[in-house]
């Protein structure tokens, strides 16, 4: 689930991204355009201590980036709820939020 809202910083969107917790996980990182697709540097943590799995970021506005989740180190899953989905070079599908 991505939730978009103003940020305090001129030019930027403050953006909650959600993964269910209904998906098992140990870990789960949010990895992207943002990040160089750093797989450690957005660790996701539990929401209200044992809900969705959430991080926020404040990222440009007027912006599109790539991101996906990687749960538990080795597996990649999309955002059911992403703005738009736009091929990888691997044969699959990156998930996009539009700021």
């Amino acid at each position: 689930m991505l939730i978009k809202e103003p940020s305090d910083r001129p030019g930027f969107v403050r953006v909650t991204f959600r993964f269910p917790s209904v998906i098992w996980a140990e870990s789960v990182y949010l990895v992207g355009d943002f990040n160089r697709w750093d797989r450690t540097r957005h660790p996701m943590a539990r929401h209200n201590g044992g809900g969705d799995w959430e991080i926020q970021l404040e990222l440009p506005e007027g912006q599109s980036f790539a991101y996906r989740y990687l749960v538990n180190h080795d597996t990649w899953c999309n955002d059911c709820n992403a703005d738009a989905y736009i091929p990888d070079p691997y044969g699959t599908f990156n998930s996009v939020v539009r700021t």
